[in-house]
């Protein structure tokens, strides 16, 4: 009856409600909130109403409050981080130009950078990295490593994420490279399963097949200051370097990285090394994956390793109407390369533990480094000489507070905020009910309610 009532005295249309004005709201009411504790003059020049006011406010440096006062503060620069207004800083093409713009700088700093002279101590690390890991790699079955194939449940060429179901993706045309498709008919032909649901699936009655020479450089939504740029793969080239990736894996976890324990792990290891004791660094890499260059690929991996993850990897990218060179030798969505970030990572700080003599935990997920203090001048500098760059803003050494796969801990305390996603839209009904629920069990996931009375 109450919703029968709404639509009519809206002209039949039920009443719609802007998540703006409830994100305003919300960041209104948490600076209220922490008045009551702090004090009415508690970051009283903040307005919520003046995004480029907002967008430029500058916090305080919290590293020596208490912990709870961290907490406070860390939340309210994260409460609008990866959530756009309607009217932001930057506009839909504003931002897409200026993300992809980075991305090509970047490219463009691979380029020269593969020419460079490699430095000495550069060149000892990578030799020292190579013998771990070949030792971390001997014994594996490459040949083998068909058997754990699968295909992408994600967007691929040809196939949005909307429709990335496996009968959807298998009645449309398969795509892959040139060299993937030999590849592929050959793999079906000892594959009869396979072949069969394929076959089943194609309206012709028969695999169909699309080669493609480069993917498409797409635009997702991240944070009001920059989108991500993603490049989903082929559908055989999916197939391909997942199993690939699978078997890299079951490398690191027989060598101690357990990729699917490790973002405990690493929250662990970040609180503890929060302590003020300061034995452990915790770091993180600027665009990680896309920062690796054929050539280093090249000097840290066996030879048949380099062939084979070659072989799952397109060398170009198209944006618009134009295709341009990959400097990048892997991108985040190709099956393999986050275990093979992990693998080369870990060996590489490890190297230099070695070469410095250098005893402690060292453990990596991805991008996510974690090693003893007394080597991060050497990590910093290494790094560097290597073509990447360290994301100052989230590599944490000469404070108390440590940072790594989600957690976020200062002097042994949790003080990671609550950052809602999402940008602009007028909802009704449900849809704007469930956008409160994801704001309130958000904010009581990461704060504690305060119970009053008995």
């Amino acid at each position: 009856m109450k919703t029968e009532k709404r639509r009519s005295l809206n002209g039949g249309k039920p009443k719609r409600f802007s998540t703006d004005d409830l994100m305003r709201n919300l960041g209104r009411h948490l600076v209220e909130d922490f008045r009551t504790v702090c004090g009415d003059g508690y970051h009283k020049d903040w307005d919520v109403t003046n995004i480029p006011k907002l967008r430029g406010y500058q916090f305080p440096s919290r590293y020596g409050a208490p912990p709870w006062l961290f907490k406070m503060e860390a939340q309210l620069e994260a409460i609008y981080k990866r959530y756009r207004f309607e009217t932001d800083l930057y506009s839909d093409e504003e931002l897409e130009q200026l993300t992809v713009a980075k991305f090509q700088a970047l490219q463009l700093r691979l380029a020269e950078h593969q020419w460079r002279p490699r430095t000495t101590i550069a060149h000892e690390v990578i030799r020292t990295a190579r013998t771990i890991i070949r030792q971390i790699l001997d014994g594996a079955d490459l040949e083998g490593f068909s058997q754990h194939c699968r295909f992408s449940t994600r967007a691929t060429v040809g196939s949005s994420a909307r429709d990335a179901y496996i009968d959807h993706k298998l009645a449309d045309p398969i795509t892959g490279s040139p060299d993937h498709c030999r590849w592929f008919k050959h793999h079906l032909e000892s594959h009869n399963y396979l072949r069969f649901t394929i076959s089943e699936c194609s309206p012709v009655g028969e695999p169909v097949m699309v080669q493609c020479e480069s993917l498409s450089l797409v635009p997702v939504p991240k944070s009001f200051k920059s989108l991500r740029l993603i490049m989903p793969n082929t559908l055989i080239g999916s197939y391909y370097t997942y199993g690939l990736g699978k078997v890299f894996v079951d490398c690191l976890r027989d060598a101690g990285l357990d990729i699917s324990k490790l973002q405990s792990v690493h929250k662990n290891l970040a609180r503890e090394a929060s302590d003020g004791k300061r034995k452990l660094a915790t770091a993180d890499l600027s665009s990680a994956s896309e920062s690796f260059l054929w050539c280093l690929v090249c000097a840290l991996l066996p030879r048949k390793w380099v062939r084979a993850v070659r072989f799952g990897r397109l060398s170009s990218y198209t944006y618009g109407d134009a295709t341009y060179h990959y400097c990048s030798f892997m991108a985040m969505g190709i099956g393999f390369t986050f275990p093979l970030q992990t693998l080369l990572f870990y060996a590489i700080v490890s190297a230099i533990c070695k070469l410095t003599g250098t005893t402690g935990t060292v453990s990596v997920y991805g991008d996510d480094l974690i090693y003893p203090m007394r080597i991060h001048p050497y990590v910093e500098k290494v790094f560097t000489d290597l073509g990447f760059q360290l994301n100052n803003d989230k590599t944490f050494a000469d404070t108390d507070f440590r940072e790594s796969c989600g957690g976020d801990y200062f002097r042994g305390v949790d003080v990671r905020p609550f950052s809602p996603e999402g940008s602009h839209r007028n909802l009704s009904g449900r849809k704007y009910e469930a956008f409160v629920y994801q704001l309130m069990n958000g904010l009581q996931e990461r704060w504690q309610p305060i119970v009053t009375g008995k």
